[in-house]
């Protein structure tokens, strides 16, 4: 039997996604990136729909929509699509101390640009500042894992849109961001950096858009 709070969970999440597809479609000046979505059925509901907006909330910012589809669908390679897979756990070479590898941009020879998320790192991480962030956080860890997915998410859908691996020392495109920081639902600091949002204005074809 379903129970109420899970019925509630999956209206959400469909109401958020429909809302989301409904986004990009009214604003066609947007540049638009597709997103072929694979999530573990272990990441909650709540933190799905916050990946989602997060990351969507980020770079509608900067003029590019998000068009979220489903991975089940047969689709061929096409230009300004990304595959992303939330993974329950994605092994990753040691950084040392409170260092987690929460997303990766993978470029195979054939197919689509995948972007890989781990589950773990992220909920490590959500764990990490419990205790010293000057709050309760246990009751909001749904909605924080998410935020947090959608901000690293975020952060390699720009590796993809900037066709490049290096990074920026401030803004969304920087290679390390503080715990506390990355968890904290107010912060608003994930915008690309002034240099890394002009190249994205000034790149030919569907990204040459005007702001």
């Amino acid at each position: 039997m379903v129970s109420h709070t899970w019925r509630a969970l999956c209206v959400l999440f469909s109401i958020a996604a429909w809302n989301l597809a409904v986004s990009a479609q009214e604003n066609p000046a947007q540049a638009q990136l597709e997103v072929l979505l694979t999530i573990a059925p272990s990441l909650p509901k709540a933190a799905r729909v916050s990946m989602m907006e997060e990351a969507s909330a980020i770079w509608r910012d900067h003029g590019v929509a998000i068009n979220w589809l489903a991975a089940t669908s047969v689709r061929s390679v096409a230009p300004h699509r990304l595959r992303v897979l939330v993974v329950e756990r994605r092994e990753s070479p040691a950084n040392g101390g409170e260092a987690f590898t929460v997303g990766e941009l993978l470029r195979p020879s054939n197919g689509h640009p995948i972007a890989m998320m781990s589950i773990e790192s992220a909920q490590r991480l959500v764990a990490s500042v419990r205790g010293r962030a000057g709050y309760d956080l246990i009751v909001v860890d749904h909605r924080r894992l998410g935020v947090l997915l959608g901000r690293a998410l975020a952060h390699e859908i720009g590796h993809y849109l900037l066709d490049t691996h290096t990074h920026a020392s401030d803004g969304l495109m920087r290679p390390q961001f503080n715990a506390l920081e990355f968890t904290d639902l107010r912060d608003e600091t994930f915008a690309l950096d002034r240099t890394a949002s002009e190249w994205l204005k000034s790149r030919p074809g569907p990204f040459a858009y005007a702001r």
